[in-house]
């Protein structure tokens, strides 16, 4: 018995520095994510009480369910699946709807322990997105030149592709931005309120640099939920103030994002005069070549392992020479790729796994978990996100984390 024990502590231990460390690399997407979940379902394996596994099980059975379901069926669509290594392949990167939730139902979440995985979380994003900021001023010194006509938009230019340098997507990373900032919003606990505000505008005016256009949207909608919450308990006063930080905040995004958005406008204006030459008219191309093959899926779909060959055979019918040139095959758009794959009934299981996740959010009063699901949920239109390790790991574990907890909840 007393070995037994030994083995359990020990495996608690290394459980706890782990987590700390995963919760440090998260933000960024990278080749230890997969050993270290593979360590930690283990960990968590070796210190399995059967009696907390049963009651988180009957406690949070109801929100894990969609997940098992959506890992099931895409299980099932190999039988289909006329590239099976493909849809294989896949299923590899979907074992985390199951994996994170045994993780969470199998440990025993203590508010201490969960807040200093929070904190690190934030943290790394504060420090990693201080280094992009100072590399990208260093860079804009660099090509620097009075010559320049347009300064502010030359450094909006270098500040959107410094992250494609460091290999780093700047949609998956933005979201990186979006968690930390609802998490030290909301939570007085991760940082104290100096640092808190000065935080949060930092890493926002950051997402708006990054200039991805679906994160700038959804940080807007964040900060207006964010803003309508707190209107409720503030004095007239701080509502005046917080309505006038939020219309200034409103039209500095816009200042911003105006670069960004108005060329896009434009373009799908005169779509009839499209060349593919760029990313409005790419991912136009790529919802062409999906939707037709939207209107030919079969009721379970086409497999898993079919979906890209099936996009490049109709860009190829159809002539989508941008697509072909490029030679990636996604549609970009997730909830699209779920019905192309696994057909109504895998876009059913999705959507209802959403739901569950807003549902658990609003009964709990849990405003990150609403704020993370509604984050991703929209991204999930304009990227496969949860078919890439970027952004199915940060989903699946935050989503899992904070079913199980609320960060309001006080330490004792």
């Amino acid at each position: 018995m007393g070995n037994i024990y030994s083995v359990k502590k020990y495996g608690e231990v290394t459980f706890d520095y782990i987590m700390i460390f995963f919760f440090l690399i998260l933000p960024v997407d990278n080749k230890l994510v997969p050993p270290l979940l593979v360590v930690l379902i283990i960990l968590s394996l070796i210190k399995l009480e059967k009696n907390i596994l049963k009651v988180n099980w009957s406690k949070y059975k109801k929100y894990y369910l969609p997940f098992i379901v959506y890992f099931i069926l895409c299980c099932l669509s190999l039988i289909w699946s006329e590239d099976f290594f493909r849809g294989l392949k896949q299923l590899e990167t979907r074992l985390l709807f199951l994996v994170a939730p045994l993780i969470f139902l199998i440990n025993k979440l203590e508010p201490i322990k969960v807040y200093n995985w929070l904190k690190v979380y934030c943290y790394s994003v504060l420090v990693l997105t201080s280094f992009f900021f100072v590399y990208g001023l260093i860079s804009y010194a660099q090509i620097y030149s009075p010559s320049i006509k347009y300064p502010y938009y030359a450094y909006l230019f270098v500040m959107s592709e410094i992250l494609d340098g460091f290999g780093i997507h700047r949609s998956y990373f933005s979201i990186s931005l979006l968690i930390a900032i609802m998490l030290i919003f909301g939570g007085g606990d991760q940082l104290n309120k100096i640092k808190k505000y000065i935080s949060i505008i930092f890493l926002s005016v950051m997402i708006l640099l990054f200039q991805s256009k679906m994160n700038a949207i959804i940080l807007v909608s964040i900060f207006i939920l964010f803003w309508a919450l707190s209107m409720r308990r503030l004095p007239v006063r701080l509502k005046i103030f917080s309505t006038v930080a939020l219309l200034f905040f409103l039209t500095f995004s816009g200042l911003v994002a105006k670069k960004r958005f108005a060329p896009m406008f434009e373009r799908i204006e005169n779509r009839d005069a499209f060349t593919g030459r760029n990313s409005t008219e790419e991912r136009y191309q790529y919802l062409e070549a999906s939707f037709a093959l939207a209107k030919e899926t079969p009721p379970l779909g086409y497999g898993m392992g079919d979906v890209n060959n099936l996009i490049k055979s109709k860009a190829e019918e159809i002539g989508l020479q941008r697509i072909l040139e490029k030679k990636i095959y996604d549609p970009h758009n997730e909830f699209i790729k779920i019905y192309l794959g696994l057909g109504v009934v895998g876009l059913i299981s999705i959507v209802i796994l959403f739901y569950k996740l807003f549902y658990r959010a609003i009964t709990n009063k849990n405003i990150f978990l609403f704020g993370i699901t509604w984050a991703v949920f929209c991204s999930c239109f304009t990227e496969s996100y949860l078919s890439r390790q970027g952004g199915i790991v940060p989903f699946l574990i935050f989503s899992c984390l904070l079913i199980q907890f609320n960060p309001k909840q006080k330490i004792p």
